[in-house]
């Protein structure tokens, strides 16, 4: 990972290697520097923002993460080495609240950005890790768990596309040094050691004579192996689903590259073509942006989601920075799909929801696409049990299906006055037309199209109003009346759903009573028959 045009976070920042580093990711252009220290100073360069940054303080951690909006580099540099021959139990303590537990949390508190940028954890230890140095073992300690939990962090972290680097420095001409009379290395030149590490993608960086002579030893060495063995152990946790079909990877390839033939219809933009950059949204629970980033034809798709919004969760962005792979592998004479979204972990509030919707559309629309030419994508309306859940929160719903086609029905929901009986004034059929509804005293409200797809799908948000005979003013204000239009072949299906009127509206029992009569009533004698029967 280059330094350059990225956010970059490095606590103990105000003096030795970190203040060097906040210098050195400056002149490799990184796009904002957040100096992280217990006491923050003023930096000259309008990229550095200063953090007050105690490591070992829960509460300065939860208040330096509110300051950070994004985070492609973690660099946790803040130490402390103290004299001691482990006779003081609160030297061990010490040390292993400073340069173990505090970058532990530290860490944690930042993972769900490092998780969004797929970025990197940058873990400042020492030599001391692998060789103690006994006139500061407390230190050693400390950093020999360090390494350890750098370890363990990389190999649960893979899955998550979060790369993490131990930075195993000998003797650097700093503070913490001082009083060692040895050949040092300068801050400077670690500095550009580490980021140069960072940028080859090292697991273990040496940045300094010393620590560079034991390096290759190191990275070749059994220990190594070891770990590389010990880290398939980890299950991937990433959500991933496969399946096996008869037809070739060529059919399978054109089906995953027809997206609005099995995730949603009304995806915008192209799916089929490298670097293209498409648009999904149901209604207003979910919007996401992608990018397709890797197209193999007959062997693999890779996209990456630029941008995101779910309505549901406190994390609006949470898949923004993941990515989604389809890896198609011919397996005697059928063909597998691999496909698995890295980054959505159980960890992620929408997990449940978002596993669910992906079981659905990958191991049924998807296979079905492949299998019989058809898929189920979505066409506005929900169709996994989270979309349901979701999208309609016990809001007022009716069903209904014709013979007619879905041009006719779609039709007959823009003739309002055709249907919902009552004074209409102003225009019900284009996108942004707004109209006024009225019923004799007890109703009065206004509404504006907001969506209008032919064949598919009319939605009206209310501007205003409601029913005049309950206690609350404007109770339908805020609320959307959606109708999808589905074509299921030879014949038409309807689904109405007033999203927003729940049980709990003191007019909930009048107005689904009303709704009933005009949709399944109304609305239906007008699409079979061309106009209203004795029931209206």
């Amino acid at each position: 990972m280059t330094i350059a045009n990225k956010t970059v976070l490095i606590t103990g920042a105000n003096r030795g290697i970190g203040k060097a580093l906040v210098e050195e990711a400056l002149r490799r252009g990184a796009s904002r520097v957040y100096a992280g220290t217990r006491g923050p100073s003023v930096h000259d360069d309008p990229r550095v923002t200063p953090l007050t940054l105690d490591i070992t303080d829960p509460a300065q951690i939860a208040a330096a993460v509110e300051q950070v909006e994004s985070l492609d580099v973690l660099v946790n540099n803040a130490g402390i080495a103290l004299y001691d021959d482990l006779t003081d139990r609160s030297a061990i303590e010490q040390s292993l609240a400073v340069n173990l537990f505090g970058p532990l949390d530290v860490t944690h508190a930042f993972l769900p950005l490092l998780t969004r940028s797929r970025g990197a954890i940058v873990n400042a230890l020492s030599l001391a890790a692998i060789a103690p140095l006994p006139i500061i073992p407390a230190y050693s300690i400390s950093k020999s768990a360090a390494l350890s939990m750098s370890q363990s962090m990389r190999a649960l972290l893979a899955g998550r596309g979060v790369s993490v680097h131990a930075v195993i420095t000998g003797p650097v001409d700093t503070d913490m040094n001082a009083g060692l009379d040895i050949p040092k290395a300068s801050p400077e030149s670690a500095a550009r050691a580490i980021f140069d590490g960072v940028d080859s993608g090292e697991e273990e960086i040496f940045p300094d004579p010393l620590s560079e002579t034991i390096a290759q030893a190191w990275r070749d060495g059994p220990a190594k192996a070891l770990e590389r063995q010990n880290a398939e152990y980890v299950v991937d946790r990433n959500y991933t689903a496969t399946f096996t079909v008869d037809q070739s990877p060529a059919e399978v390839f054109a089906a995953i590259t027809n997206v609005r033939g099995w995730w949603s219809e009304d995806i915008v933009g192209d799916t089929d073509k490298l670097n293209a950059v498409f648009d999904y949204h149901f209604r207003d629970v979910h919007r996401c942006t992608v990018q397709i980033t890797e197209l193999v034809p007959n062997e693999r798709v890779v996209w990456t989601v630029l941008d995101n919004y779910f309505d549901f969760i406190d994390d609006k962005t949470e898949w923004k920075g993941t990515t989604i792979t389809f890896e198609i592998a011919e397996k005697g004479d059928k063909t597998e799909l691999n496909f698995t979204h890295h980054g959505l972990v159980p960890e992620y509030e929408c997990y449940d929801v978002c596993s669910d919707g992906w079981g659905t559309y990958i191991k049924g629309s998807l296979w079905d696409l492949i299998e019989t030419g058809k898929g189920k994508p979505n066409v506005g309306e929900a169709i996994t049990d989270g979309e349901r859940a979701l999208a309609s929160d016990r809001s007022y719903t009716k069903t209904f299906t014709v013979q007619q086609t879905p041009d006719e029905v779609f039709a007959a929901v823009n003739n309002v006055r055709g249907w919902w009986t009552g004074e209409i004034d102003g225009s019900t059929t284009d996108v942004g037309d707004e109209f006024t509804y009225r019923y004799e005293d007890l109703h009065v409200s206004k509404q504006k199209v907001t969506e209008s797809v032919p064949g598919r799908r009319v939605v009206w948000q209310v501007l205003e109003g409601g029913p005049t005979f309950v206690g609350v003013a404007n109770e339908w204000a805020g609320t959307s009346i959606e109708f999808d239009i589905v074509d299921q072949g030879d014949r038409t299906e309807l689904r109405f759903t007033h999203v927003g009127l729940v049980p709990d509206y003191e007019c909930f029992d009048a107005c689904s009573d009303a709704w009933g009569g005009l949709v399944t009533g109304n609305l239906r004698d007008l699409i079979a028959v061309g106009a209203l029967t004795s029931r209206a």
